[in-house]
C-alpha cells in the first residue's frame, strides 16, 4: 500500500511538470510563437494538466493528513483513557484551589466532585495546611516548578492512604504559570504489605508469645514463633483454635472476665496472671482495629516463672529476718513509749527530741515488718479472710477518721464524697481497711501541700467501685506493669523521692483479689492519679463466707 501511494504521487508529480512545460512552450519559453493557435493549445493543455495534477496531489496529501490527525487523535484519546483508568488526577490553581478531578480521585478519597471543587487541596493531607509535605508542594507551585514523591493522605472517613505523586506546572499562551496538574498512583496496598511483612518479622523474633484473635469467637488468626513453640501448634494445627485453649490451666469464663473491661471500653489494656503446667504466665491483652476496620484482640503472654521465683526467694529471706526482728523491735518500741510517758522520769530539751525521733522511727520500722509478714501470711493462705455482709459507706468514713492525722502530717485533707447508703458487699472490714489505709497514705504522700485527696463510691453495675483520687505528679504509663509488684519502687514523675517499702500496693492487690475484686488506676502526668477498687455487690441474705474454703 505504501509503495502504491508512492507511485501515485510520483505520476502526479510528473504530470504536473509536463503541464508546466507545455505552458512554458505556449508562452515562448521554449521558442514557439506566442500568438499561434498551437501555443494557445499548448498553454491551455499545460495549465489544465498541471493544475489537475497539483489539485489531485494536494487532495491526496490532505487525505493523508486527515488520516494522520485522526490517528493522532485516537492515540491521544487512548492515552487520556489510560491515565483516567489508572491514575488519580486533579487540576488546581497555582494557589492550591481544585478546579477539576477525575473519578479515581473521588473514588479514592470518598468525596463527590461538588465537595472538593473550589476548595484548597490541603484537606486530603493529615495535618491540613500545616502539613509539611503540602507546604513543600505549595512552595514548588508558587515557584512554578514540579514536585515528585510519596505522600500519606487521608480519606473522608479518616483512613490513611499512600500515593506516589507527581505535580507538574501548566503554562498559558503567554508563558505564565497558571495551573498545576497532579497525577497520583495509589500504593497503599504495597505499603501495607511491606509494613505487615516488617511487623511479622519483628513479632516472630520476640521472646514473648503473641496471639491475635477475633473479638467474637476468640479464634486465633496469628501466633508468633514463641507461641507456636510452647503450644506445639504449627500453622496447620492452629486452625479453629481459641485463645483460652493456648493456656491449659485457664477457664474460658475466667478469660472472658479478663477481657470484659476491653469490651465495654473501660480499660485500654488488661492483665491476668495464671499458670500453664509448671510455668507462671502474665497475659496482657489489648483491643486493636485492623486496617479494614475489623476489631481484634492481641494478647502477649510472658513467662514470669523466674521473676516469681526471685520474688519468692526475696520474700522468704525478708520474712525470716522480719520474724527475728519483730520481737526485739516491739520491746524497743514499748520502752521508748514508757520513756515518753514520764514513768521513768522526765526528759527535757534535746533528750526528749531524741526519744521522740527514736519512737517515731521504731513505729515506722514496725509497720514495714508488719507489711512483710502480712504479705507472707496472704501468700501462705494463713490470713483471716472471713467475709460478712457489710456496707461500704461507714467503712470509708472510718478510713477518713483514722487517716486524718497522717494527712495533716503531709499537709493534705481527706474529703469523702457522699457515699451511697446501700452499697452492700460481702467483705472483711479489717482487710478492706488495710487496703484503704495503704491507698490513702500513698495519695497523701504524693499530693502537694494543701492538697486534697477525694475518697468515694461509684455504682458500676455488678460492682461497687471505691476510688481514692489525688492531685499528685501522676504515674507514667510505662510504669504500669510494675505498680503492683512486690518491692516496686517507681521513680515519681516529679523526681521527688518518697519513703516506702514497695509492698503496700502488692498487699492491696492480694486482698482485693481474695474478695473476688479488681484493683487498677488511671493517671495523667501532672494531674494526679485515681486508684479504683471494684468489689462485687452482695446478693441474697446476709451470710458468712471464707474465701479459703471456696478456693479449696
Amino acid at each position: 500500500m505504501a509503495q502504491h501511494s508512492y507511485l501515485s504521487v510520483t505520476v502526479l508529480a510528473l504530470l504536473a511538470l509536463l503541464g508546466l512545460y507545455a505552458a512554458s512552450l505556449a508562452f515562448g519559453v521554449v521558442g514557439l510563437p506566442s500568438g499561434s493557435v498551437i501555443s494557445g493549445l499548448w498553454a491551455t493543455t499545460g495549465l489544465l494538466v498541471g493544475s489537475g495534477a497539483v489539485l489531485v496531489l494536494t487532495r491526496q496529501q490532505d487525505r493523508r493528513g486527515q488520516r494522520l490527525l485522526q490517528q493522532y487523535g485516537k492515540e491521544l484519546n487512548f492515552g487520556r483513557q489510560a491515565i483516567n483508568a489508572h491514575t488519580i488526577v486533579n487540576v488546581s490553581e497555582r494557589t492550591g484551589e481544585i478546579i477539576e478531578v477525575n473519578e479515581n480521585f473521588t473514588r479514592l478519597f470518598g468525596y463527590s466532585a461538588d465537595e472538593v471543587l473550589g476548595h484548597e487541596l490541603s484537606f486530603i493531607y493529615e495535618n491540613g495546611e500545616e502539613d509539611p509535605v503540602f507546604q513543600e508542594m505549595m512552595s514548588c507551585s508558587l515557584a512554578g516548578t514540579g514536585w515528585t514523591g510519596e505522600q500519606r493522605l487521608r480519606t473522608k472517613d479518616g483512613a490513611a492512604v499512600y500515593t506516589q505523586c507527581t505535580m507538574m506546572p501548566l503554562f498559558d499562551e503567554d508563558g505564565q504559570h497558571s495551573r498545576n496538574i497532579t497525577l497520583r498512583t495509589d500504593v497503599t496496598a504495597s505499603r501495607r504489605a511491606e509494613a505487615d511483612h516488617y511487623l511479622t518479622v519483628v513479632l516472630e523474633e520476640l521472646k514473648d508469645e503473641v496471639f491475635i484473635y477475633d473479638t467474637d469467637e476468640h479464634v486465633i488468626t496469628y501466633m508468633n514463633a514463641a507461641a507456636r513453640r510452647r503450644t506445639g501448634w504449627e500453622d496447620g494445627a492452629r486452625g479453629g483454635r481459641r485463645i483460652d485453649e493456648a493456656i491449659s490451666d485457664i477457664d474460658p469464663g475466667v478469660f472472658a472476665e479478663h477481657i470484659a473491661p476491653l469490651t465495654n471500653g473501660r480499660d485500654s489494656i488488661v492483665r491476668l496472671e495464671c499458670r500453664d503446667d509448671a510455668h507462671a504466665l502474665e497475659v496482657a491483652t489489648q483491643r486493636i482495629t485492623a486496617p479494614g476496620g475489623k476489631p481484634l484482640y492481641v494478647s502477649v503472654i510472658r513467662d514470669i516463672t523466674e521473676r516469681r521465683a526471685v520474688e519468692k526467694a526475696k520474700l522468704d529471706m525478708v520474712s525470716t529476718v522480719s520474724h527475728e526482728l519483730r520481737a526485739p523491735l516491739t520491746s524497743i518500741k514499748g520502752s521508748l513509749r514508757m520513756l515518753q510517758s514520764g514513768a521513768l522520769g522526765t526528759f527535757e530539751g534535746r533528750a526528749n527530741t531524741v526519744i521522740e525521733i527514736a519512737a517515731r522511727n521504731s513505729e515506722r520500722l514496725l509497720l514495714v515488718l508488719n507489711d512483710i509478714l502480712d504479705l507472707d501470711k496472704i501468700r501462705a493462705k494463713q490470713m483471716d479472710f472471713t467475709r460478712e455482709s457489710m456496707t461500704l459507706g461507714p467503712l470509708l468514713q472510718s478510713a477518713i477518721d483514722m487517716n486524718s492525722g497522717y494527712g495533716e502530717e503531709h499537709g493534705v485533707r481527706f474529703r469523702l464524697d457522699d457515699p451511697t447508703s446501700d452499697a452492700r458487699i460481702m467483705g472483711n472490714a479489717d482487710r478492706l481497711m488495710q487496703v484503704l489505709t495503704n491507698l490513702m497514705s500513698n495519695a497523701a504522700k504524693f499530693s502537694p501541700q494543701d492538697g486534697e485527696v477525694r475518697v468515694g463510691l461509684r455504682d458500676q453495675g455488678d460492682v461497687w467501685q471505691i476510688f481514692v483520687r489525688d492531685s499528685g505528679p501522676g504515674i507514667a504509663e510505662s510504669d504500669r506493669p510494675r505498680v503492683f509488684d512486690t518491692f516496686a519502687q517507681l521513680k515519681p514523675a516529679d523526681g521527688r523521692p518518697r519513703s516506702g517499702t514497695g509492698l503496700g500496693l502488692a498487699i492491696c492487690k492480694s486482698i482485693v483479689e481474695r474478695h473476688e475484686g479488681e484493683i487498677d488506676f488511671v493517671s495523667q502526668i501532672g494531674h494526679g492519679t485515681e486508684f479504683r477498687v471494684d468489689l462485687p455487690k452482695a446478693a441474697g441474705p446476709e451470710r458468712n463466707l471464707t474465701l479459703e474454703r471456696l478456693a479449696s
